[in-house]
């Protein structure tokens, strides 16, 4: 224990820099654009009615007394009832500023950072390719969860449409689960905030002596992401179920692919130059790096720890 605490701060390692490479990032474009087509179209035809996608044939509609949901639970309505906003449509208005606007512009001012600055252009290209791939694949999710679930929208619950921006769509009824406009918020927010702090960028790092336990971004972006979902709630277009799992999905969309798609720089090295390395040196020489190389990271994680 003596030793560990004994050890300077200079020490501890800092998080190893990861890049990506182009061919991954492309094809996580394409998948994301996708999914985006294809997820939706999953659902059943009465569905896909019912929410105003033209089909050649559509035989039944929704409704509440056979085939959708419309049932909710205490939790949802004490909240929806307890923040219930008086002026309904202001409040949904102002959640698309948030939820497709300040969040998305966070992403992308961040994504494209690098193209006002010294540093690597094609950073730029790669996370905004990323950010939207992200985008369309959670958006791809929560249209297929939208048309198979087909829960009611409490402002339908309440009768209160018409003082709604549901007014105007009224196919939107049974599209309440989940929230996506929470999904567009959480995933831009966090995509964008995992790709900076994948490029170590200052205002993405938690800082030692900030007092604070996030970083910068993290925190501006979780209260932008947040107000959007909220008043989603309060104006009545969503219940907070819907905005809690939209929110979910949402992060996962937007935290996993960057962590999935880029490697630390000395794996991408190995793997770049292990086929050489294969040809000009022998098994005996190869296997011995091998074994240093994985020695010095375990030196690297035991320094960490």
């Amino acid at each position: 224990m003596s030793t560990m605490t004994a050890l300077p701060a200079a020490a501890v390692c800092p998080p190893a820099p990861r890049e990506t490479q182009w061919w991954r990032v492309a094809l996580f474009f394409v998948c994301g654009i996708l999914i985006l087509g294809v997820l939706p179209t999953l659902g059943g035809e009465s569905v896909i009615c019912a929410t105003g996608i033209s089909l050649d044939s559509c035989t039944t509609i929704l409704n509440c007394s056979t085939n959708a949901w419309c049932e909710t639970n205490s939790f949802d309505t004490a909240i929806s009832e307890t923040f219930r906003a008086p002026n309904l449509y202001a409040a949904e208005m102002a959640s698309h500023v948030f939820t497709m606007g300040l969040c998305p512009l966070l992403a992308l001012t961040s994504a494209l950072a690098p193209l006002c600055t010294s540093g690597e252009k094609s950073h730029a290209a790669q996370d905004a390719l990323i950010i939207v791939g992200a985008t369309c694949l959670s958006l791809g999710v929560a249209g297929l969860a939208k048309v198979s679930f087909s829960r009611q929208r409490p402002c339908f619950h309440y009768g209160v449409q018409s003082e709604t921006e549901a007014s105007s769509h009224p196919a939107e009824e049974y599209t309440s689960f989940f929230s996506g406009d929470a999904t567009i918020a959480f995933v831009t927010f966090t995509a964008g905030l995992s790709l900076a702090q994948l490029r170590q960028r200052d205002y993405a790092m938690i800082t030692t002596g900030s007092g604070l336990p996030v970083s910068p971004m993290a925190l501006g972006g979780g209260f932008l992401a947040s107000m959007g979902a909220l008043l989603r709630m309060v104006g009545l277009m969503h219940w907070t179920t819907d905005i809690l799992v939209g929110g979910f999905v949402g992060c996962i969309c937007g935290y996993g692919p960057p962590f999935l798609l880029f490697k630390r720089l000395d794996a991408l090295a190995v793997d770049d130059t292990s086929v050489a390395a294969g040809n000009e040196e022998g098994p005996e020489e190869a296997a011995d790096q091998k074994a240093e190389k994985k020695a010095e990271k375990r030196a690297e994680l035991l320094l960490v720890v």
